[in-house]
Order: C-alpha cells, then sequence, then structure tokens
C-alpha cells in the first residue's frame, strides 16, 4: 500500500508533495493522511534536499491552511454576536505575550487538529502575516522531521496499517478533535481574560481547568443553551 503511495508520489516529485500536502490540509478537521505521502516519497526516493522537500510541503500546508484561515474571516458575519464575541475574547487571550503565534506553530508541527484553533482566529480576525509565518515554520519542520526520519519511520507506519493500530490512531485524533471543538467554541473565554486581568495566571488557569471539565462533561451552560434548551423547554 505504501509503495504505491510513494510511487505516486514519487512520479510527480516535488509537485506531487505541494498538491498532496494542500490537500491535506485546505478540507476542515480532516485526517488525510498527506504525511503518509511524504513518508512513503522519502523512503523509496534518494532525497537530495530536506530542506526543498520541506519547502514544498510546509508551502503546500500552507496555502491550504490560508484558504481555511480566509473562508473562516469571510463567514464571520453570518456567525451570531454571541459566538463572533466569544472568538474576540479567544482572540485577546492568544495575542498576549506571543501565546497564539507559540499555539499556531505547536499545533502546525503536530498531528494536533489545527483548525479548530485557526478557524476561530479567521472568525476573530487575527493578524493574517503573522498566521502565514506561524503556520509556516510549523508545517517546514514538520515535513522536515517526517523525510529526515525516512525508512525508519516508513516501516513504523507500515506495521501500524497492517496491525490496524493506525485505525484506532485516527479514531482516538476524531475524538480528540471533536473535544476540543467544543473547548474552543464553548469555552466563557471572556471569564478567562477578566481572571487573568483581575487575578492573574494561576487563577485563570483554575478558571480554564473548570471550564474544560464543564465542557467535555456537557455541563456548561454555552452547550446547554445550544443543544438541550429545546429539550429543557
Amino acid at each position: 500500500m505504501l509503495e504505491n503511495i510513494g510511487s505516486l508520489v514519487n512520479q510527480y516529485g516535488l509537485m506531487g508533495i505541494f498538491v498532496a500536502s494542500f490537500i491535506g490540509n485546505v478540507i476542515p478537521y480532516s485526517a488525510v493522511p498527506y504525511v503518509a505521502f511524504i513518508l512513503a516519497y522519502s523512503a523509496i526516493s534518494n532525497v537530495e534536499s530536506y530542506f526543498v522537500v520541506s519547502l514544498a510541503g510546509g508551502a503546500g500546508a500552507t496555502v491550504g491552511k490560508i484558504t481555511i484561515f480566509l473562508v473562516s474571516r469571510m463567514g464571520r458575519k453570518k456567525l451570531s454576536k454571541e459566538v463572533r464575541e466569544n472568538a474576540e475574547y479567544f482572540l485577546a487571550l492568544m495575542k498576549k505575550k506571543y501565546i497564539g503565534f507559540l499555539i499556531i506553530v505547536l499545533f502546525a508541527l503536530t498531528p494536533l487538529p489545527d483548525d479548530v484553533i485557526y478557524v476561530p482566529l479567521g472568525i476573530a480576525g487575527y493578524a493574517f502575516l503573522n498566521f502565514i509565518l506561524a503556520v509556516f515554520i510549523g508545517k517546514f519542520f514538520l515535513v522536515l522531521m517526517v523525510t529526515f526520519l525516512g525508512k525508519s519511520a516508513y516501516s513504523i507506519l507500515e506495521f501500524s496499517i497492517n496491525s490496524n493500530y493506525l485505525w484506532l490512531a485516527i479514531v482516538g485524533l476524531i475524538v480528540a478533535t471533536f473535544y476540543i471543538i467544543l473547548i474552543v467554541f464553548y469555552t466563557d473565554w471572556k471569564k478567562i481574560i477578566v481572571t487573568l486581568s483581575d487575578r492573574g495566571v494561576k487563577a485563570a488557569l483554575y478558571v480554564f481547568l473548570v471550564e474544560m471539565l464543564l465542557v467535555i462533561t456537557f455541563k456548561h451552560e454555552n452547550i446547554r443553551k445550544r443543544f438541550f434548551k429545546k429539550k429543557e423547554d
């Protein structure tokens, strides 16, 4: 299976890496395994320049995320006032001491479901150039690591597919994505910002943990108003 993937990408070279990375990142909340394409390519090909491959993959992935970011920003007016205001408080928190920039890099650098962060940032109007730079840095180094690992990581991935562990990981990623979406969109970010200003970081962290617990157990007021209001009425 992976040999076929690698041969397909190898046939189109760097353009194949760019396109695979773009497709794997332009579909919101998807788990399209574009990293597997790059991994297979680097394992069966004689990669002469890790830097060039990382540029192609990082650029393709970044263009995909830019598309999601801009669509989110354009769709802002169609959202309720309450959702927009909560996204703005989320943005205010992300702006503190480069927190947002670092979080974008972190999510871009790992298999974490990054769209759950990028969509609200687009809605709230996060700085476009900062977003591009942070995403590219993260995606560039992600592709660089995958390319550098090459055949050793390739054998691990092949074993995971044959033993069905990969599908368990995908299911786990989908569940994690679902809960992160709930946390980002239904946490009362205004309460956290106010607590941070009045009582400091420790108190704000405690409030965030309480908010997160209420959200993931479906006991948060925002979730109850959104999903259970009609049933209670």
